[in-house]
């Protein structure tokens, strides 16, 4: 499952199934009894013969783009929700990734042997391919693009344990690092574009200086479970999360853990989404649902520098879309009665009490173990 906003409010977003469906869900001006805006899905689309693995908007919006295990691209009208363009064969083996290089034009692929290509989407052609083994041997975990006016790269991990830059301007290679002996599942550059953060399999955040790839200068443990995906806030701070079922937000150097946004219960965080104007949170998790979280006070707490203290309670500026893929009654009942076994149970950022179950709790103690 993967999820996209459409637009920089997260008002209307895009959800990828493992049935090959796309659904599209927009959030009401109604609320809950609790308070919380109320989403309503809109439409399905079915996409792919197989799961969509990746989406992501472009084109301020105005078209989808997916990638599926059928080995096939396919872009989608946002409005008139149309196919508009489809690459059938754009891989040879299941796309794991997609992110948008250019909004106009330009989208990166990644797959299940390696390889990662660059496409034109106005040409309806493959402008360049990094062939299997010619940096990974492995699965394409993630794709982060990295540009400024001297920069246009695209950081990548992979299962093989290895980080790769790839230069867009002059399709090459930049450097990539040795084996970590660990599947690197997710990264980010921050720090004004001088470090590069990779989480692994193990619950490590490894780290490297942007430039000086073939090792990493330090590492941070404390994760009791695998960092499945990660995006980045600020230049300090990312959000992790977890096959613990945990949202993470963590800062870089100094590396510490502020506290926590949110969880899908037991259930592993597969994928996550931030809003253009980075307000807005969406996680994706193998309990079949997506959650919306206002995480808008994280830029209070980067700009105080405190660690947290005085932070909003971010549970409770949570949306719960749950979006089961059977859309069944039952399944709402179920969800329903879920929420309200866990009503109260609020998770805090430290300053404001402590977290709300003992399970919680010991990963928490374990992260700090680690330190």
């Amino acid at each position: 499952m993967d999820v996209s906003f459409r637009d920089s409010s997260g008002t209307a977003f895009a959800v990828g199934l493992i049935t090959g469906g796309v659904e599209m869900w927009r959030r009401t001006t109604t609320t809950t009894t609790g308070g919380k805006k109320r989403v309503k899905k809109q439409s399905t689309i079915q996409a792919h013969s197989e799961s969509v693995r990746a989406l992501s908007h472009m084109r301020n919006g105005d078209v989808l783009a997916t990638g599926s295990g059928d080995c096939s691209v396919m872009l989608i009208d946002s409005t008139t929700e149309q196919a508009i363009g489809r690459f059938a064969e754009a891989h040879e083996e299941a796309i794991t990734r997609l992110t948008v290089l250019d909004d106009a034009n330009i989208i990166a692929t990644g797959c299940d042997e390696g390889v990662i290509k660059i496409w034109d989407v106005r040409e309806e052609r493959c402008a360049h391919s990094f062939k299997k083994d010619e940096i990974f041997v492995d699965f394409v975990s993630e794709m982060y693009h990295e540009t400024t006016s001297e920069r246009n790269a695209l950081v990548a991990t992979s299962g093989d344990g290895t980080l790769a830059c790839l230069d867009l301007n002059a399709m090459k290679v930049l450097g990539q690092s040795d084996n970590m002996e660990d599947e690197l599942l997710s990264c980010c550059v921050v720090k004004n574009g001088t470090k590069v953060v990779a989480g692994s399999q193990g619950g490590n955040l490894n780290i490297w200086n942007y430039g000086d790839w073939i090792d990493s200068n330090d590492r941070f443990p404390g994760h009791p479970s695998s960092v499945d995906a990660m995006v980045k806030v600020s230049e300090d701070i990312v959000l992790t999360g977890s096959s613990d079922g945990l949202i993470r937000v963590i800062t870089v150097f100094p590396n510490k853990m502020l506290g926590l946004v949110g969880e899908h219960g037991e259930y592993p965080i597969e994928r996550m989404r931030l809003t253009a104007d980075l307000n807005t949170l969406a996680s994706a998790s193998h309990d079949h649902t997506v959650k919306i979280w206002d995480v808008s006070f994280l830029h209070e707490e980067d700009a105080k520098g405190d660690g947290g203290e005085d932070a909003m309670d971010a549970d409770n500026n949570r949306e719960d879309s749950d979006m089961d893929e059977s859309d069944s009654e039952d399944e709402r009942k179920k969800q329903k009665q879920k929420k309200k076994k866990g009503k109260g149970k609020n998770r805090r950022l430290p300053g404001r009490g402590d977290l709300h179950t003992n399970a919680a709790k010991k990963k928490a103690a374990k992260f700090f173990d680690g330190l």
